[in-house]
């Protein structure tokens, strides 16, 4: 085994099945074991209908940080907890990590602590293989970041930052890995270094394994596109400044959709607000959207002072709708109100020309207030999305903060499809409540209230009857199976409202 490798011994696999009743998709904490605190970062919805979580958690005892991986049945129910230790630098875990399905049966993983490494994760007896192409090599003292992976016809493409401890110099690396084997590592440059220059943001938009385009941002330089053909820079695209990249997603028309913030200035406070924007492959802007009407902008810079708040306002992550009209994005939002400094965890629709067409909050509600935000999304069997996210809360008399991992099951629509537990702030699920009768009901429904475009929906989320307009507040489900429902309607005020009944 090479030498940097022994550094990274994992220690403990802890399998743990909970025996708790709870619905379809209810709000799920994910820090029901003995961790003081565990941070949700990515998800993955596999083959077989599972979902397998990363982030990091930090033990009750020692609060020693690792890397964690979380197995659960479609149903949000713990299957198995793995936690990953640095046996070296055990409190220096950092929180960027990545994984991607590579077929039925591995996962490829990496994360970025005090040192950096990518495995295999075998989902079948759960061992792990070290790739050994990333961390620490010691021989010429270089130092290799990855931070986001591409899988492209079997070829997984890592993009990250390589720091050369002889010399200090960071540069842009690309690596490629097939069949467990390294391919090839290209090191480039970044454009005008000068230095001091660090990797802020990036990402991969792969037209295939051969032929791609990266996107860079650093600390001081940037943004730009560098065209790779066949491992070689073919160009380097200078981009928009303003379009600092928070996630991005390469179109069927190979244009890039990408979530961007913009400044601006009113007397001595600068306000950070978020937009969405669509450019081509030369970087010429198709389209904006400045989303000022949907997510709240929050103060920057006031009389020259940073405030660390802005941090909690972003979007991280864009897909395309399921439907296939439009795209989904999710992220936070950060809220002052009086005293109250917290921030909602945020979903959202646009369509293929970039207008809006629902952007729905929701807020994981504890005893303190804290920073909500949906960190990965993925669609799920049932027509709808898995959302995983996590709330930072600050709690004094326990820790100066701590996270809790959440996570939840919407519909196509963004719209959590049922709930039992009391761990939402209901004000901000965007729907009100009303009646429905009779309940049970076996040939129609009659409504409380007026509602307009009505959908019927079963308990995973599918629409299975839909109206634009309602008659008498009365509709016929004669048709419907044995079951529980959930209807979903607008009213006369434009709000949302839901119910529930059962089918006899």
């Amino acid at each position: 085994m090479p030498k940097h490798s022994i550094r990274y011994i994992f220690t403990l696999a802890l399998f743990v099945v909970l025996e708790f009743s709870c619905a379809q998709s209810e709000i799920n904490r994910i820090d029901r074991y003995d961790h003081v605190w565990t941070k949700g970062n990515e998800c993955l919805v596999l083959e077989d209908g599972n979902i397998l979580l990363a982030g990091i958690a930090s033990d009750t005892i020692f609060q020693q940080q690792s890397f964690h991986l979380s197995l659960h049945n479609d149903k949000g129910e713990i299957l198995r907890n793995d936690f990953i230790y640095d046996s070296i630098y055990p409190y220096f875990v950092n929180y960027e990590d990545n994984m991607i399905q590579v077929n039925n049966d591995e996962v490829f993983y990496c994360y970025n602590g005090f040192l950096a490494d990518c495995f295999y994760y075998n989902l079948n007896d759960y061992s792990i293989y070290n790739t050994d192409t990333f961390g620490w090599m010691e021989e010429d003292s270089i130092n290799i970041t990855p931070l986001v992976i591409k899988n492209v016809n079997d070829t997984l493409i890592i993009s990250g930052q390589l720091f050369d401890a002889k010399t200090s110099e960071r540069k842009y690396v690309i690596t490629k890995i097939k069949d467990k084997q390294l391919l090839s590592r290209t090191v480039i440059d970044y454009p005008n270094y000068d230095g001091d220059s660090n990797l802020g943001r990036n990402e991969i938009f792969c037209v295939n394994a051969n032929n791609y385009y990266a996107y860079i941002h650093t600390d001081l330089k940037g943004p730009y596109l560098y065209h790779m053909v066949n491992d070689s820079l073919q160009n380097i695209i200078t981009l928009d400044p303003d379009y600092y990249l928070h996630s991005g997603y390469l179109t069927a028309e190979n244009n890039i959709i990408l979530s961007t913030h913009k400044l601006t200035q009113e007397g001595n406070i600068i306000y950070k607000s978020m937009k969405i924007a669509e450019i081509d492959l030369e970087g010429n802007t198709l389209w904006e959207n400045e989303l000022e009407d949907q997510i709240q902008k929050t103060e920057a810079i006031v009389d020259g002072v940073f405030y660390g708040t802005t941090l909690q306002t972003f979007i991280d992550k864009i897909i395309p709708a399921v439907d296939g009209n439009g795209y989904i994005y999710i992220g936070g939002e950060h809220v002052m109100e009086e005293d109250d400094n917290y921030s909602n965890a945020i979903i959202g629709k646009i369509d293929l020309e970039g207008n809006v067409l629902w952007n729905r909050k929701y807020r994981y509600y504890d005893a303190e207030p804290g920073y909500n935000s949906f960190k990965d999304i993925e669609p799920d069997q049932y027509g709808g999305y898995i959302v995983y996210g996590d709330i930072t809360v600050f709690d004094f008399a326990v820790l100066p903060y701590f996270h809790r991992a959440w996570l939840m099951r919407v519909d196509v629509d963004g719209m959590m499809i049922d709930t039992t537990v009391n761990t939402t702030n209901p004000t901000l699920l965007g729907y009100h409540s009303f009646s429905i009768s009779p309940n049970p009901a076996d040939i129609s429904i009659r409504f409380s209230k007026s509602l307009s475009n009505v959908s019927i929906r079963d308990i995973n989320g599918r629409v299975v009857l839909s109206k634009a307009e309602v008659e008498s507040d009365q509709v016929d489900v004669s048709g419907l199976a044995t079951g529980i429902y959930i209807v979903l309607g607008q009213g006369v005020d434009g709000d949302w409202y839901r119910a529930k009944f059962v089918k006899e």
